[in-house]
């Protein structure tokens, strides 16, 4: 009986040495860190959730309280924006336009089938009494292509920004 105690106390001791060992080489291991998704790659699949999309689509994202419009002006020259939200000729239109501004603003115009030419996209700070300014994102989805961002700080009320000038075959 005496035999058994001391067997059972040095298993016991074994167990816990051996508990102890792993626990250590558990600590000892780093984690791998987990890539973090880029700014842009962020933006892109953000911009990609808003509104409708087509073979062109151009959203306008940013995060401060103001009223910045999205504008583009199409081959046939007709402007889509706030005030023109749609147009017949060409298909395309506003479909999502943020005046309040804060966390999460957007504005989004699309086309199904663009027509071929030249878009101008350029961004207007509306705003009478703006609480902030700060960065805004235009994400670029053309179909064909990968999608691209642009940004640009805006800061002065009543500022008109060229941003990028797309061409559509």
């Amino acid at each position: 009986m005496k035999a058994l105690k001391y067997i059972l106390a040095g298993t016991y001791v074994a167990i816990i040495i051996l508990l102890l060992l792993n626990m250590q080489q558990c600590s000892n291991r780093k984690e791998e860190p987990q890539e973090k998704p880029k700014p842009e790659e962020e933006e892109i699949a953000r911009a990609i959730s808003i509104g409708n999309s087509g073979e062109l689509k151009i959203t306008l994202l940013w995060d401060f309280y103001a009223d910045i419009d999205l504008h583009v002006l199409q081959p046939n020259g007709n402007r889509i924006n706030y005030r023109a939200k749609q147009d017949l000729q060409t298909g395309g239109a506003l479909d999502v336009d943020n005046i309040e501004g804060g966390s999460g603003s957007a504005e989004n115009i699309y086309w199904s089938q663009p027509p071929k030419g030249n878009y101008e996209v350029s961004l207007h700070f509306y705003d009478e009494d703006p609480l902030e300014t700060g960065e805004c994102t235009v994400v670029v989805f053309q179909q064909g292509m990968e999608p691209k961002t642009y940004k640009t700080e805006m800061r002065t009320v009543k500022e008109h920004k060229h941003i990028v000038t797309i061409h559509v075959e």
